[in-house]
């Protein structure tokens, strides 16, 4: 009586407007009924204590509008509960579990708690297969987030929510001992968390996933260890255990010392656009780790310590502007030597040998010195580069003059006390380092394919692609001394051609 309630039949079934569906939904866990919300049929209808529903809210009743125009802002509204108050122990309800192979989809129960009181999830009394944590809506954003019981939150009065199960035979039963004497509060609850990643649509919308330290813990996904992520309609974010299972709340074992430990972050979304990931709760995290998060898409890198945003864009039409796109790298600071080598590469062009070095996680670096040897054995020292100690990826060069023959590099890494010192393995150059001088490739400009064929009759080797931005846009392999690789399916403009010794040279498409 106090909201206007909507559904298939209109007056006749007791609702306010008819509707293709109610504006009261309960959940169907069994595939072979359509999984998913379903519609009551009728006002009447009744449902077991302890079983949720999902109630599209419109405001009061004098917002006639509201019935057919479902963008009406709704306003305030105490809504009146009837009838017999729930108290004592409630019959065992059974839960639902059908199994389709995909453990994010099976085993997923809504509840509501059932007592004119605030509840304890810990308290109440389930079966070995039911879910430690359990689910509940956030308005807000507009997606379902996995709260933790350990962090001591409360159920609210009237609040529904999910627990998953992954067995067959399972059942909670509500008692009077589950209710908690505390203060009543929003059904949306905020409290410190464990380390937290946020994945956002705009300033309102957004998904999130925690990562959880446990001594006890694995990196394989274990129920009632970790929290199976529940997936939105929108925009969705997870970690991805070793077992290739996508969590929102994802317990790893305690980060040890002197080690490198790598996870993965799925993101999605069903709308192309701008998205940025922001990072938050860094007190469950050693101090003495840095923490890196990796865009394996663009190949960036930031210290999320001192960089708490990330900007990117998902375009669904480029698969790998989403999935498993991005990777969180917890390493010590405190190493021997602290700095990362990424790469280092020397090649010939322009008329010098061109040195080139990107590092990462740089901190308390003197300089990189740059050694050159005409035997791989002894070598001096030709420069010396200041080093940046930014914290992020960055990338270094220098041009040495012209050599004839092959001449050998190395890099010597030295930090600011001059005790800990690193070399870099040896990379070469020498007279037939362009690409030209092992690879013929024609026609340039190509419309329709490329040729590629080795001088020396020996395997093409690996060959790359990269665009003007240095994206790579196709890679292979070739034990063939002659080979013909199709360009309709590149669009036109200026690209790079790479050979197995990484020297390059330009192709234009046409």
């Amino acid at each position: 009586d106090d909201i206007f309630i909507t559904g298939p039949g209109g007056a006749t079934n007791g609702f306010d407007a008819s509707g293709t569906s109610s504006s009261i939904l309960t959940y169907e866990e069994n595939p072979s009924n359509g999984r998913g919300w379903k519609s009551i049929s009728a006002t009447s209808s009744s449902l077991s204590a302890g079983l949720g529903m999902l109630v599209f809210y419109r405001g009061d009743r004098s917002q006639t509008s509201s019935i057919t125009d479902n963008s009406v802002a709704p306003n305030s509204q105490a809504i009146d509960f009837l009838g017999a108050i729930n108290k004592g122990t409630l019959s065992a309800i059974n839960l639902s579990y059908n199994s389709t192979g995909t453990p994010a989809d099976d085993g997923w129960n809504y509840l509501g708690n059932p007592y004119p009181s605030e509840i304890d999830y810990n308290m109440i009394d389930k079966t070995a297969n039911v879910s430690t944590s359990y689910y509940v809506f956030n308005p807000t954003t507009g997606n379902y987030v996995n709260r933790d019981p350990s962090l001591n939150e409360h159920i609210a009065i009237g609040q529904g929510f999910f627990v998953q199960v992954d067995d067959v035979g399972q059942t909670v039963t509500f008692e009077e001992d589950d209710k908690v004497s505390s203060n009543p509060t929003a059904y949306f609850k905020t409290q410190i968390n464990p380390f937290t990643v946020k994945l956002h649509q705009d300033s309102i919308r957004f998904d999130v996933a925690w990562l959880k330290f446990n001594a006890n813990a694995s990196k394989q996904y274990v129920f009632n260890q970790d929290a199976i992520k529940f997936m939105n309609t929108r925009i969705n974010l997870g970690f991805v255990t070793t077992d290739n299972k996508l969590t929102q709340r994802n317990t790893v074992p305690n980060l040890a010392a002197n080690t490198t430990d790598t996870f993965a972050l799925r993101v999605s979304s069903t709308v192309n656009g701008n998205y940025w990931l922001s990072f938050e709760e860094f007190a469950t995290v050693n101090s003495l780790k840095n923490i890196f998060l990796i865009d394996l898409y663009n190949n960036n890198w930031i210290n999320v310590r001192n960089t708490s945003t990330y900007a990117f864009n998902i375009n669904n039409s480029i698969p790998a502007t989403s999935g498993n796109r991005f990777q969180l790298i917890f390493t010590d600071v405190m190493s021997a030597l602290p700095v990362k080598l990424l790469s280092f590469a020397a090649h010939r062009t322009s008329g010098v040998n061109l040195l080139k070095w990107e590092v990462v996680a740089e901190k308390n670096i003197q300089h990189y010195e740059l050694q050159r040897s005409e035997d791989g054995k002894n070598f001096i020292g030709i420069a010396l580069v200041k080093a940046k100690n930014s914290g992020e990826k960055t990338v270094y060069s220098y041009s040495d003059k012209l050599t004839r023959g092959t001449v050998y590099y190395r890099l010597h890494i030295v930090d600011l006390n001059r005790q800990d010192n690193e070399y870099s393995a040896i990379v070469t150059v020498n007279d037939d380092d362009s690409f030209e001088d092992k690879i013929t490739f024609y026609p340039n400009p190509a419309t329709d394919e490329i040729t590629l064929q080795n001088k020396h009759n020996e395997a093409v080797g690996k060959v790359s692609l990269y665009d003007v931005t240095g994206k790579l846009v196709y890679e292979n392999q070739f034990t063939e001394t002659l080979v013909r690789i199709p360009t309709t399916t590149f669009e036109k403009g200026i690209y790079f051609l790479q050979n197995s010794m990484g020297f390059v040279t330009k192709l234009v498409i046409q």
